[in-house]
């Protein structure tokens, strides 16, 4: 009964000592929701950091394409990102075991691993195929309707 009541006045203490610090991050954000965002945000890189094995597989032979344009380079960019989305997972899905145990506690607008989340940087590279697709049909177009000198 001792070992309860010790327990449960190191938490209350604790606590008391955490909200003070809670204070001092003046983000806009209501109090309340700022563990809840840090405790999805370290669930959501749990469950995702698998995805950054293709997810490097993809950005190193991108990077080996555009620097020499051969198709032995590419298939070198994706078995040495293999090898290094080994290494990104292990580091996204750390700071997601962090982020998730440490969810009561302050600094909740930083995480460790950038991009917070695998799916913005994702997000941003298929904006960025559209783009380059629409312009690409864009100047299609323009090519058929305007009139060829011959």
């Amino acid at each position: 009964m001792k070992k309860a009541i010790l327990f449960c006045l190191t938490f209350v203490l604790i606590c008391l000592f955490a909200l003070p610090c809670s204070a001092i991050d003046n983000t806009g954000v209501p109090w309340i929701y700022r563990p809840f965002k840090k405790l999805g945000r370290g669930v959501t890189n749990l469950v995702t950091s698998p995805l950054e094995i293709p997810n490097q597989m993809y950005v190193v032979s991108r990077k080996e394409y555009d620097e020499s344009a051969q198709t032995w380079a590419v298939v070198g960019g994706y078995i040495a990102g293999f090898f290094s989305g080994f290494g990104y997972a292990g580091w996204r899905m750390a700071a997601g075991a962090y982020d998730t145990i440490t969810f009561p506690f302050p600094s909740y607008e930083y995480s460790l691993i950038e991009p917070e989340f695998i799916s913005t940087e994702m997000a941003t590279r298929v904006e960025k195929k559209e783009v380059k697709k629409e312009e690409k049909k864009e100047v299609k177009e323009e090519q058929t309707t305007t009139p060829q000198n011959k």
